[in-house]
């Protein structure tokens, strides 16, 4: 019974739906044939089955460039679908393009445009007519679905399509094709999936969300969230690396120091004059003495340094 009722409601309107013309631009042209544009856009919607939303109740419309926006305006004026469009006279052409915006799959469902050369105002409004009842028929034939999320335990907030659109158990309508679910559920946690939905498919998505951990599933495509990055906090341990880096690197300047010391030294001795001559008897040999200290301390102070890179690196740890 529950896939008979669906396909009733998929196959056609259970009541009459309601149409709100806003933001038709008319351009150009005497006001006469601006009041036959509008009557002819509306007269078509009419003549298809549809019901107009008064034009006092159109004070409420303003100007939307997303579809949230025109979601939330077809909500505020009770239509099923909104009507926008522009129509424009270029020399001696009528140049008319019209949508039909769908309020409760948030999705503009067809577009048209017509060009009448030479029209009389007559002639304008059967053309202006026509196009108007042939949206609103490929409106109705437009490919439609159920989407059903639910969530153990439930409670999470469903975003479609980057819309929030309820909290868990949800069901509602969407257009036939791939989706975006994701169900967010403080404290942080966030689960999300791609989804195919058929024309006429109602699609049961079941997720289940761990006691407190944030979780991701990846059936097909999942919605990746960057790792939160946290402080690793000090201890003994980040100390000690600190502490043994600096004197390392201390002790390593010494020994190297003593090292050039030791070769500036190397060659010199107790020198004197005799016969004549200087005589030095006593040299000091310190070259290699000297090599091995300076070497020495080299070593030392590179360990040290890469000790301390090392703990620098490790102040900030990305997070489970």
């Amino acid at each position: 019974m529950r896939l008979l009722a669906l396909l009733l409601w998929l196959a056609a309107p259970a009541h009459a739906e309601r149409v709100a013309v806003v933001n038709l631009v008319v351009e150009d042209g005497s006001d006469g044939e601006r009041a036959v544009v509008r009557a002819a856009v509306e007269r078509g919607f009419l003549k298809s089955g549809a019901e107009l939303v008064e034009r006092s109740q159109l004070e409420l419309a303003t100007a939307c460039t997303d579809d949230r926006c025109r979601a939330e305006l077809g909500a505020r004026l009770a239509a099923d679908a909104l009507v926008t469009g522009r129509v424009s006279k270029e020399d001696d052409a009528w140049v008319a393009q019209l949508s039909v915006f769908d309020v409760a799959l948030a999705t503009v469902t067809k577009r048209e445009q017509l060009a009448c050369v030479r029209c009389s105002d007559r002639a304008l409004a059967d053309r202006i007519g026509q196009l108007a009842s042939s949206l609103m028929k490929a409106h109705r034939a437009f490919g439609r679905a159920v989407l059903a999320v639910r969530s153990r335990p439930p409670g999470a907030e469903v975003w479609l399509d980057q819309r929030r659109v309820g909290v868990t158990d949800f069901e509602l309508p969407v257009a036939a094709g791939p989706h975006t679910v994701e169900l967010v559920r403080p404290p942080g946690q966030r689960v999300g999936l791609a989804v195919e939905v058929g024309v006429g498919e109602r699609r049961v998505v079941d997720l289940e969300l761990g006691p407190t951990r944030s979780t991701t599933i990846v059936p097909r495509m999942a919605v990746v969230l960057p790792r939160p990055v946290v402080s690793e906090p000090d201890g003994p341990r980040r100390r000690w690396r600190s502490a043994v880096g600096g004197v390392a690197v201390s002790l390593g300047a010494v020994l190297a120091a003593a090292g050039v010391a030791f070769l500036v030294e190397n060659g010199r001795g107790t020198c004197e004059l005799s016969g004549g001559g200087r005589q030095c008897p006593e040299l000091i040999d310190s070259r290699s003495a000297g090599l091995g200290w300076l070497v020495s301390g080299g070593l030392v102070a590179v360990g040290g340094a890469v000790m301390l890179a090392v703990d620098a690196r490790r102040r900030k740890v990305p997070g489970p």
